[in-house]
């Protein structure tokens, strides 16, 4: 048995442990969430499936890009993970990591090919999410990476009509830039 995390936060797993009990999640799943670098690198050196899903289909580097971790999503990539997977909502990594406004993560993810224009099942692209979490860095990297402001989501809204904050609507309307 081999024991992942630190106090409270520790989970024991199995070699034989059956991912179906435990909604898919793998120890790879656990160690990427809670940001354990060190754990994910033995994973992947152990041959672990960097394509596991969970129930909802989330792959590791879905929980990296999640949580911002470019060393992860790193060490992921390398290891054979899909930049463009999606879960069963259509939800990249690069779509995580904008709507928590992970800046560095998305650039790495779009660096590696990660399309910034992708739509998850409700027509949002990752600029609808950053827009809406306000994060302007993220809109100015995704505009530049060719996101456009002004298309619908299944909603019929843009991620002008989403945007939180002065300076995102702004910057999304065209009359301002991000700050360096």
């Amino acid at each position: 048995m081999a024991e992942f995390g630190r106090g409270r936060d520790q989970v024991a797993f199995s070699p034989r442990s059956d991912p179906r009990s435990t909604g898919g999640l793998r120890p790879v799943h656990l160690a990427c969430a809670k940001g354990y670098d060190d754990i994910v690198n033995a994973l992947i050196k152990g041959e672990c499936d960097v394509a596991a899903a969970t129930e909802s289909g989330d792959q590791p580097l879905h929980l990296a890009g999640r949580t911002g971790n470019t060393n992860l999503s790193s060490a992921l990539v390398d290891a054979g993970a899909d930049v463009e997977a999606t879960n069963l909502s259509g939800t990249t990594a690069l779509a995580y990591a904008a709507n928590a406004g992970h800046e560095g993560c998305a650039r790495f993810l779009i660096r590696k090919g990660a399309s910034a224009t992708a739509l998850d099942s409700r027509s949002c692209s990752a600029l609808h999410l950053a827009a809406a979490g306000g994060h302007v860095h993220m809109v100015k990297l995704l505009m530049d990476s060719g996101c456009d402001p002004h298309q619908p989501n299944g909603s019929g809204k843009s991620p002008i009509d989403l945007a939180l904050g002065k300076e995102c609507k702004a910057l999304l309307a065209g009359t301002a830039t991000a700050a360096e």
